[in-house]
């Protein structure tokens, strides 16, 4: 028996929570190894954006990629964001009064890994997923959602963290751009003109459209074989009931995950990546094709960490900060934007645009210029030559 996205979210008691910076920690000496992204942030200080004081700027947290804590903290860094799981990293991190967030992949195979038996996506176009992203687990198959949700219990009481950032929290997408479809990234090359026929939308298989038809009441007259028919029928004759679906899906298993943390360790802060799309961009793109509905997410999480990319996406470093007080006005919620900290090396993408440190610093002025009490970095990572060169100041091409 399918529980229906209403069910499931009233099912769910949210807890009001007070977010606790202050926990004390042992002095430690520094590490040895110097780490790239603490000479960027102190690059950045030279350059006349203050990390500890700039504005309204509290909490600095970084994807970890490797490197010197002890830096890291000097540096100006309050959290750290672990992807891989690694508890040696935890107890520094306590050791040096750095907060500790685990990374989780919700609806992907790895982080806490998970095995599941389950069919692929489908698209609308009949065919299944093949870009760079696959293969993500889609979020109606209950088995995906109970085993993930398992091992992400298990996770939580080995590592005991301060936060969760919760990421890969979506459906499946693709567009439809220049690239072969193997290489093709999904919301990265979404650019201001896109176009929203264009976009390739997940999953009509016949288990999840079994379950769109009993949670919402809905008849589908094509063949549940036939998932190109059933697709334009659905997105012909129920789009509203199918895009409420797909976020009542994906809300409510952050809904699980959150109480779930919280039950452990009422201090745990949630942190959720969402596709950095305004609601009613690209025909509501962020809720039909992705899946999130960032108003009802903020019932369930403390903070939004947006994916704001704005090279790969074709903005200017000012849309950043726009974005962020767009996204805070809406939920209320705290907005600490992920921004470009590296060249993002892809190498089948030489033609994304070229990243500098002036980027970098223009995109952390405009999330100070937002009033943001915080602000995420993507890279940059240990011994990456490219990042040693962003941090002098050079402008450099995509490897």
């Amino acid at each position: 028996m399918y529980n229906s996205p209403s069910r499931i979210e009233t099912a769910v008691t949210t807890k009001t929570r007070k977010q606790d910076f202050g926990r004390e920690a042992e002095s430690s000496p520094y590490e040895s190894v110097w780490t790239l992204v603490s000479i960027g942030l102190l690059g950045l200080m030279v350059m006349g954006v203050n990390v500890v004081q700039a504005a309204q700027i509290e909490q600095v947290a970084i994807k970890y990629q490797g490197g010197d804590l002890s830096e890291w903290a000097a540096a100006g860094v309050t959290i750290v964001l672990d992807r891989a799981g690694d508890l040696a990293l935890r107890q520094k991190c306590r050791r040096l009064g750095l907060r500790y967030y685990r990374i989780y992949n919700v609806f992907y195979p790895s982080n806490p890994d998970i095995d599941v038996d389950t069919d692929a996506l489908v698209s609308d176009q009949g065919k299944s997923s093949q870009n760079l992203h696959s293969p993500m687990l889609c979020p109606a198959h209950e088995s995906v959602r109970q085993a993930k949700l398992e091992a992400i219990a298990k996770d939580l009481t080995k590592f005991d963290p301060d936060g969760i950032s919760l990421d890969f929290v979506r459906f499946h997408l693709e567009y439809d751009n220049h690239r072969s479809s193997r290489w093709r990234l999904d919301w990265e090359e979404v650019l201001p003109d896109a176009a929203a026929e264009r976009f390739m939308q997940f999953s009509f298989d016949r288990e999840s459209l079994q379950r769109f038809q009993h949670d919402m009441g809905v008849v589908i007259n094509a063949s549940l074989n036939n998932s190109k028919a059933a697709a334009k029928e659905i997105l012909s004759g129920h789009r509203e009931a199918w895009q409420r679906w797909k976020c009542g899906l994906v809300t409510s298993m952050v809904a699980e995950i959150s109480r779930v943390a919280l039950a452990l360790n009422s201090k745990t802060t949630v942190m959720i990546h969402l596709v950095p799309w305004r609601v009613d961009e690209f025909d509501n793109a962020l809720g039909l094709v992705a899946g999130q509905d960032p108003v009802s997410l903020a019932r369930h999480v403390d903070v939004f960490a947006p994916m704001a990319y704005h090279p790969f996406l074709g903005r200017e470093a000012d849309w950043v900060g726009r974005y962020t007080r767009y996204l805070r006005d809406l939920t209320g919620k705290d907005v600490w934007p992920c921004i470009q900290a590296m060249p993002i090396d892809l190498q089948e993408h030489e033609d994304l645009p070229k990243y500098s440190v002036t980027e970098m610093k223009s995109a952390w002025e405009s999330v100070v210029a937002s009033g943001a009490n915080g602000i995420t970095l993507y890279g940059p990572a240990v011994g990456d030559l490219a990042a040693m060169e962003l941090i002098k100041g050079f402008t450099l091409d995509q490897k």
